[in-house]
């Protein structure tokens, strides 16, 4: 892996990681959420960016005060002028993020897309709440979204398991 690092300030942080024997994709993962870890009293936030490949890795922090579509508008075009392989799709997978996010991409040429199918970002997450974030000051292991370490269809933050199919009793057409 080859790294390399922007200018990092006291109020955010940027790290960009590349991985050469993987073949760049177009197709990217994106996430903004905040992390089990107080800064000063307050969640960390982080946007993280990566391709479907794993080519390159993209983390960088956010004051909880500064998470809005311009600074997510902000990292991603930073990131598409530093990246060897432009997106044409941007994928994420929270719900709760879809306003922000679709209006941070808005005005990007690409196509901003909810999906299940953010695996790459999916692992980079297990990985990062298993080896990462215990190790930073301010972990709170109370702040871990029940069954984070079961991960990929496990009932954990991203369960990507084919759906089973609801009793009769509470489906909704009857």
């Amino acid at each position: 892996l080859k790294s390399s690092s922007s200018s990092s300030t006291e109020e955010s942080a940027r790290t960009m990681t590349f991985d050469k024997t993987k073949t760049p994709s177009p197709d990217w993962e994106l996430d903004c959420y905040s992390r089990p870890v107080l800064v000063d009293g307050k969640k960390l936030w982080e946007v993280l960016i990566t391709d479907a490949s794993g080519s390159f890795r993209v983390c960088e922090s956010l004051p909880s005060n500064r998470v809005n579509s311009r600074e997510v508008r902000r990292i991603v075009e930073t990131t598409i002028e530093e990246s060897e392989v432009k997106p044409t799709t941007i994928r994420f997978f929270r719900g709760a993020m879809f306003n922000m996010i679709n209006i941070a991409l808005s005005e990007i040429d690409l196509v901003s897309r909810p999906s299940r199918c953010t695996f790459t970002l999916a692992a980079w997450l297990q990985e990062r709440h298993r080896d990462v974030y215990p190790k930073m000051a301010g972990y709170k292991s109370s702040m871990v979204e029940s069954g984070m370490s079961v991960g990929l269809g496990g009932g954990g933050f991203l369960d990507v398991r084919t759906p089973i199919k609801l009793p009769d009793a509470l489906r909704g057409e009857k």
